[in-house]
């Protein structure tokens, strides 16, 4: 990680791929050649994400590249984030995205997510930045634009807002503010703010409610396709290091984190 930081990815990505044997990580045992981003034109080819749903919106931009060097690309989701990462199909007609569990007589290679920036060879000039590499549904934008449009301030600017990731992460901490901190925004008269929050019962309780006059957006939001909807209609979103930030990232939209 810190030769990442220090822009040296090569050396970094390289030692990355200690993680597959630490233990340390969840990574699923595959029975399968590990692929080597050769030109597989028979093959179908696994790729799966690895740790939490940001990694997995952050990293689907590679599922195109993966698309044009082999036969079909098999994208296991978990259900929360499976219609948003099958967006990224209309980039690329030879992938499947099914649920998490695959057979393993479906695929003749696998790649674990956080390992196609090492297998493509990404630098600093080379990071996929074709955004958006996600798109959200026509019919849930309408949906949404019709809930933000109907907001007490018209004509101000709709800001998505986020504080908190997963509680489970353990460096949640590290990714959490106060939710009140926004409140410092609600006397703006031409800002508007919307919350994206989706609440947890495992939350600590200072996280677990939506800061007085933001509109509370939760009820809506079933899935990260929907979150997606959501911020297309939005103007701006401000959030913590988490999905919310990736997911407005590969949307194109202006993201403050």
């Amino acid at each position: 990680m810190v030769r990442m930081l220090r822009r040296d990815l090569a050396s970094g990505l390289e030692d990355y791929e200690w993680r597959r044997k630490t233990g340390k990580n969840s990574l699923p045992q595959v029975n399968k050649p590990y692929w080597d981003g050769a030109f597989a034109p028979g093959d179908r080819i696994l790729f799966f994400g690895e740790q939490g749903f940001g990694d997995a919106i952050q990293f689907a931009r590679y599922i195109p590249m993966i698309a044009k060097r082999c036969a079909r690309v098999i994208v296991p989701c978990k259900p929360a984030v499976k219609r948003l990462i099958a967006s990224v199909t209309a980039f690329a007609d030879n992938v499947d995205v099914r649920d998490e569990m695959f057979g393993r007589k479906e695929f003749e290679q696998y790649i674990p997510a956080m390992s196609a920036m090492r297998i493509f060879g990404t630098d600093m000039s080379t990071i996929p930045g074709d955004v958006p590499h996600l798109k959200a549904a026509p019919a849930d934008v309408e949906k949404f634009r019709r809930i933000i449009r109907g907001g007490a301030k018209p004509g101000a600017w709709k800001i998505g807002i986020a504080w908190t990731g997963s509680p489970t992460n353990t460096i949640s901490w590290k990714k959490t503010v106060n939710p009140t901190l926004f409140e410092r925004l609600m006397n703006e008269p031409a800002v508007e703010l919307y919350s994206l929050q989706k609440m947890r019962d495992d939350m600590p309780y200072a996280v677990k409610r939506v800061p007085a006059g933001v509109n509370d957006l939760a009820t809506h939001l079933n899935d990260f396709a929907d979150t997606s909807a959501a911020i297309d209609c939005l103007d701006l979103v401000i959030t913590v290091d988490t999905a919310v930030a990736h997911l407005a990232g590969a949307l194109a939209k202006p993201v403050w984190r």
